[in-house]
């Protein structure tokens, strides 16, 4: 040995020993470990959640806390009879991108000031007799945001270097050296232990669907036989309206050597909900004051960096932090939105390219060889110089043809004006909000920070990669995990659309380097998360030796919609008019109870919701198919467009609606974009088994094939979301499955087992009985229900919903199947036949089979998996589901084989 060495756990075994083998380890692989020290030590995890300050991480402490888990010793030794050369002074130097979240102790705790004046990090090092003990700590992790910047001579992230040097004057020897590296952050796949259920409280602020209370109350009614797992309810004070926890953070584990520290990575995610109305609270305070605590560590880092640079209205340079980028990236949408309603005026109502009447004029051809050049550049600076010109031109011709008496009618004359006032509108809005100065400045006017200015050239890099920060694909539902398979005994991480998130999150993804990135595509959807599209599981019966992963099938729901709709034809009277090709427009022929074999309708007693409050960037709409529908059945089916007050619509339709308005949209997706996830996860993911499970997917609006001359869905122009509860989009709790309830189609018992084998695998067939469905409560229909449920309605309740229900009961009058729901259901209604107050759980009587749901809970039986339903309405109609609104802390499974230093991907 050297005369002076550094010492540390270099073998991993736990202790530092000395020995040869130990010490002649230091500077190969990984050298010792250390794990981020961002957790707190003194606080446990509260078992309730309330409102209070955030608790101060222990690397922010002046001296170490008492049980420190994630500080590692570094012990520096003189050899026997050495002596300490004349004016020799002993530096420690830490050498690595994550050198400057270093920091360094005394063995008693004291922490140990750099050395003042050096852009390296560097510690004095005390004369010692024969050896000193430090303490040394790290308070990140690899691929921060705050060191990707940092230049190094190492080629790994992960590691970071100890140089033992000695210093005489000028002279500089290297006394020792040896490796560290930062343990990276591992995620943990759908088979680790839960100890933990999050899910936020959201009261009823206004009728029918407001509050997510009938999926708090399914999910506790599981929870009595889901043991050891602590069901934990977020209180609106808390959450502040945000209900989407699988969002906000991801929790993973770092460890070392006999200590695993688990991380709740805090994902840079600003939106509250899913409509965004200005600067909206979210989740975010809940995450930082709720998580830190003992061997519980939060990693904060996306959320402390800074985007950009501004001057403020007093002229001073400032810094903009990520939390305001988002109140600069709604007003950047506001703007480009408005650029989006110029190019759709200009090119599909006043100039598509069918109308070869008009000529253009030379200001319209300037204007649009300068758009062509703007587009193709995305550039702010000259979008905005180019903005007066071509809005003014896009009004005046609106104006001019509102007022032409000769070649115009009174509505398209009305419908002109309508578009100049909407338009002129939305320019005022903009025109003060992004102004460019002069060439070489734009100002932005914002609430919070008042009026920023940036230079041109800032403004447009800016512009260029804020999106990104602030995209969905960034949030937590977007992340998921294989089990271990072949090639990546840690598990994969699945992401969707990862050349849109956030490339700091992705490249921190990245360098964590012990599990292989799995990138799909799911940029056809609206948000864009895998977990719409794939989840894993493990059958808990095999020891973790069998996985399957979940995929959603518009297939298999196609498939089991015509089985049924085929069967129910055939069961019709001669000249029946459902043997027509298309949808009947009378309202009492919107049910098909008639013949032997009848199929209610789906989302029967459920509602689409409208909500457009002013100034909304992303309103919810009712499903683009339901919106096809009252095209179609204009008579019968009502719907107002626009801001406002929310409105509410009753969602029941029928299985031939379905495949009549759904169809090509999701053939279209079944054979394209489904086909390639199966084939991508059948390379990437061996020896997990392919399940499909049936989700059908809303309306796209559709275009001309010019090749094939077929009607297909434009996803160039549009996207897509779940039509029924994403059955995908599950929590899965130690071999328990929280399912959306699918509210689809129901029959028979008879009719399900013959359509339902038509198009289950025959290894399924076994479960195809009435004994199993009974077991199982899958002939009941059950349906969360709250008074009122039509407000301004003069009938019953009682009476209403025997209404919406009544295609389950072919056989009887409205009299008697009011009857049979009323004595089903005694104690929910009052003396005047109204729901009593509060939600209500009504069984309706009709003694049939749901088939979504009877396929579902066969498939995931076959895994040995528990099944328990769970109404998702409330997430569903705001485009999620019970995994996105939920979240788990699951129990970290280390074991030797697969130390994640002893894992080579």
């Amino acid at each position: 040995m050297p005369d002076f060495s550094i010492h540390a756990d270099y073998d991993k075994d736990g202790r530092i020993s000395f020995s040869t083998r130990e010490y002649q380890s230091r500077n190969t692989g990984t050298g010792a470990v250390v794990i981020p020290n961002i957790d707190v030590e003194s606080r446990r995890l509260p078992n309730r959640v309330s409102n209070g300050a955030a608790p101060v991480l222990d690397w922010k402490n002046r001296s170490l806390v008492r049980g420190e888990n994630e500080v590692s010793n570094i012990i520096i030794k003189k050899s026997a009879g050495t002596r300490f050369p004349a004016n020799c002074n002993l530096v420690l130097k830490v050498v690595g991108k994550s050198r400057k979240k270093v920091r360094l102790y005394s063995s008693r705790g004291q922490r140990i000031i750099p050395m003042v004046g050096f852009s390296e990090t560097l510690f004095s090092v005390p004369n010692f007799t024969n050896q000193i003990t430090f303490k040394i700590q790290v308070h990140t992790l690899t691929g921060s945001p705050s060191t990707n910047t940092v230049s190094t001579t190492l080629t790994n992230d992960q590691l970071l270097r100890l140089e033992l040097l000695c210093v005489v004057g000028a002279n500089v020897q290297v006394a020792d050296t040896s490796l560290l590296s930062v343990s990276p952050l591992i995620f943990m796949d759908n088979n680790a232990v839960v100890e933990r259920l999050y899910i936020c409280e959201i009261p009823e602020i206004q009728n029918i669907d407001q509050g997510n209370t009938p999926a708090i109350r399914d999910i506790t009614n599981a929870f009595r036989s889901i043991r050891g797992v602590r069901l934990v309810k977020v209180p609106i004070s808390t959450s502040l309206g945000d209900s989407w926890l699988q969002d906000q953070f991801q929790v993973g584990y770092c460890h070392k050597p006999r200590s695993i520290e688990r991380v709740v990575l805090h994902l840079p995610r600003m939106r509250s909900n899913v409509v965004v109305v200005n600067n909206t609270p979210n989740l975010s305070t809940f995450v930082t004051e709720h998580f830190p605590s003992t061997n519980l560590g939060l990693f904060q880092e996306f959320w402390e960096r800074n985007v950009a640079n501004y001057v403020d209205a007093n002229g001073r340079s400032q810094s903009l932090s990520f939390s305001q980028s988002y109140e600069v990236m709604s007003l950047l949408v506001k703007f480009w939105n408005l650029w989006s309603k110029l190019i759709r005026l200009d090119f599909d109502i006043l100039h598509p390219p069918s109308d070869n009447t008009m000529l253009l004029s030379g200001i319209m051809n300037t204007i649009r060889e300068n758009l062509k050049e703007i587009l193709k550049n995305e550039n702010l600076s000259e979008a905005r110089e180019q903005l007066e010109r071509y809005y003014t031109a896009i009004r005046d011709e609106l104006n001019s043809r509102g007022a032409d008496d000769i070649n115009y009618s009174d509505d398209q004359r009305s419908f002109y004006t309508g578009l100049s006032a909407d338009l002129t509108v939305r320019y005022n809005q903009v025109r003060d909000i992004v102004v460019l100065q002069h060439p070489n400045q734009i100002s932005i006017t914002t609430q919070r920070m008042g009026v920023i200015t940036l230079s041109t050239e800032e403004a447009n890099r800016l512009d260029a990669k804020i999106y990104a920060l602030h995209d969905s694909t960034n949030y937590g539902g977007n992340l998921e995990v294989t089990p271990p398979i072949a090639g990546a005994p840690l598990g994969k991480i699945v992401l969707g659309s990862a050349d849109r998130m956030d490339s700091e999150l992705f490249g921190f993804l990245m360098s964590q380097g012990k599990q292989p990135i799995l990138n799909i595509n799911t940029s056809w959807l609206d948000v864009a998360h895998v977990d719409e599209l794939v989840t894993f599981v493990s059958d808990p019966r095999s020891n973790g030796a069998k996985h399957a992963a979940f995929y959603a099938s518009p297939k298999i729901a196609m498939d089991i919609l015509t089985k049924a709709y085929t069967l129910y034809i055939q069961g019709l009277p001669n000249g029946h008019p459902h043997e027509i090709g298309r949808p009947l427009t009378i309202g009492t022929m919107r049910r098909m109870d008639a013949g032997n074999h009848p199929v209610t309708r789906l989302f029967r007693g459920k509602y689409w919701w409208h909500h457009h409050p002013e100034g909304a960037l992303n309103p919810i709409e009712p499903p683009k198919l339901y919106l096809r529908m009252v095209e179609y059945f204009s008579y019968f089916v009502r719907y107002q467009s626009g801001e406002g007050r929310d409105r509410y619509y009753p969602a029941a339709l029928n299985a031939h609606e379905l495949l009549y308005f759904g169809s090509i949209t999701n053939e279209w997706i079944a054979d394209n974009f489904i086909t390639n996830l199966v084939e991508q996860l059948s390379l990437e993911t061996p020896d997990v088994e392919l399940i499909p499970i049936p989700v059908l997917f809303d309306r796209v609006v559709q275009r001309e094939n010019p090749d094939t001359e077929e009607v297909e869905p434009n996803f160039d122009d549009d996207s897509t979301t779940a039509f029924t509860p994403d059955m995908i989009n599950m929590q899965i709790i130690n071999g328990h499955l929280l399912i959306p309830k699918p509210h689809g189609p129901r029959m028979k018992t008879a009719d399900a087992i013959t359509v339902l084998r038509q198009v289950m695998d025959t290894k399924y067939h076994g479960k195809l009985n009435r004994r199993y469905f009974v077991s199982r409560r899958l002939h009941k229909t059950e349906v969360w229900m709250k008074s009122p449920l039509n407000p301004g309605t003069t009938q019953s309740e009682l009476r209403q919903i025997a209404k919406q229900f009544r295609d389950g009961f072919p056989d009887n009058t409205l009299d008697e199947i009011q009857d049979l729901i009323f004595n089903a259901n005694r104690r929910d209604f009052d003396r005047n036949d109204n729901l009593r107050s509060g939600w209500r759980k009504l069984t309706i009587p009709e003694n049939t089979i749901g088939l979504f749901e009877a396929y579902t809970q066969i498939v995931a039986e076959s895994l040995h998996l528990t099944v328990h339903w769970v109404d998702s309405w409330f997430y569903h109609v705001r485009l999620g589901g019970i995994h996105c609104g939920t979240n788990v802390i699951r129990r970290p499974q280390v074991r030797r084989s697969t130390y994640w230093w002893r894992v080579h991907t």
